[in-house]
């Protein structure tokens, strides 16, 4: 087990407790290796969403879903690696070519002797590759394997967590996409009306129709997001504030469950 002092300084000062707590998760439940992590690290960028953080959440979730699924262990560390390289130098907006960037960025940066670290060869390369371009959002359900399911459903998996994890998420996403509007960020408006649309979206245009994760794993340990929204869209407006406060916090997520949940109970 990976102890709290040997832990690097983690890049993303934000939620640094959060980070920490997948780290040890990912490496005391997987192949992967600590100097294998830390260089995905380094290819991860401070944006407010498409972070560090971010990356080690859709690790996590891909190992959960994975052993929900009883997929193997070379399997899943195949596809942790794409979860690792998925966002590898993203510019914090879509810009089109954002998986293509990851996709080089895991031939010019991962060596044969970081893929032997964690029981994988250059052999396993093209399956990474297509698992990387599988996270293309258009893509999203049109696989031709259906393995690609599952880190399209764990790059989005917060929205199936439960009200506390969708909140905590989306704050930082917010911020990413107030950037690009030229708008001054409003949780109140990102999660009374815009939440419902995208969830709708995704839904409507996957093949599998009223469906919103596509693999059976996450089906069997993720809730609809609908459901969670449902849950979220009944407190107050301040709590939406409060959660945007607490964007940047250097705090666990339970005391962060702990800060929003005393509120709800005060509504």
């Amino acid at each position: 087990m990976l102890h709290k002092e040997t832990l690097w300084p983690l890049k993303n000062v934000f939620r640094c407790q959060i980070n920490e707590d997948h780290i040890r998760f990912i490496l005391d439940n997987s192949n992967m290796h600590v100097q294998v992590m830390q260089k995905i690290m380094d290819l991860c960028i401070d944006n407010p969403y498409h972070n560090y953080g971010h990356t080690l959440g859709v690790m996590r979730t891909i190992l959960e879903i994975c052993k929900a699924q009883s997929v193997d262990r070379k399997k899943t560390t195949q596809l942790l690696f794409a979860g690792g390289l998925h966002d590898a130098f993203h510019p914090g907006v879509a810009t089109g070519t954002d998986e293509l960037v990851s996709v080089f960025a895991m031939y010019e940066h991962i060596t044969d002797r970081d893929l032997s670290l964690c029981g994988l060869s250059s052999a396993d390369r093209p399956f990474i590759r297509d698992m990387i371009m599988a996270t293309v959002f258009s893509k999203r359900g049109k696989a031709d394997d259906p393995i690609a399911f599952i880190i399209q459903d764990a790059d989005i998996g917060y929205l199936g967590k439960d009200p506390y994890i969708y909140l905590f998420a989306s704050m930082g996403l917010l911020d990413e996409f107030s950037s690009v509007a030229f708008t001054e960020p409003d949780p109140v408006r990102f999660i009374r009306i815009e939440q419902k649309p995208f969830i709708d979206m995704v839904i409507n245009m996957s093949p599998m129709k009223n469906t919103f994760f596509l693999s059976e794993g996450a089906q069997k340990i993720l809730i609809d997001p609908r459901k969670v929204l449902d849950q979220l869209l009944q407190w107050p407006d301040r709590i939406y504030w409060l959660a945007y406060d607490l964007r940047q916090a250097d705090i666990s997520i339970d005391q962060f469950i702990t800060l929003i949940d005393r509120q709800v109970q005060l509504s």
